[in-house]
């Protein structure tokens, strides 16, 4: 308890510096939830046009540790009905990947995570408008 607040205010710093990172690297990215209340230590984001099992297939393979749905629903492909239960309309539910921060990340280690998830998602939208053209 004696670090808690410090804890907080550096996962508070990473979760800004890692939406601007993913905002610079992977537009358009929707944050589920609120801006500034809630847990700093869990951030749910939609890519739209994505799907979510594919970005969480190519997340992994960059080594970036992700999820598509809360912890107590580990292992499930399914649209949050959290999100669902939120209003959240059917393509960003359909694009949701829920990250996790800990006050043991730094700084880089978060821009290196924004710099990959923007590496894969450009490349998924780049190679889904191949299929469209």
């Amino acid at each position: 308890m004696r670090d808690h607040g410090e804890r907080w205010r550096h996962v508070t710093e990473l979760r800004r510096l890692f939406l601007a990172e993913l905002e610079r690297q992977a537009a358009p990215v929707a944050l589920n939830g609120p801006a500034t209340d809630g847990l700093p230590h869990t951030v749910n984001l939609s890519f739209p046009g994505i799907a979510a099992d594919i970005l969480l297939m190519n997340l992994d393979l960059a080594g970036v540790c992700s999820s598509t749905g809360s912890a107590c629903s580990s292992g499930s492909l399914l649209p949050s009905p959290v999100l669902r239960a939120m209003g959240v309309p059917e393509d960003r539910l359909r694009s949701a990947m829920r990250f996790s921060l800990s006050h043991l990340l730094s700084e880089a280690q978060m821009t290196e995570a924004a710099r990959r998830i923007g590496e894969a998602v450009r490349r998924l939208r780049s190679a889904t408008a191949g299929d469209n053209g």
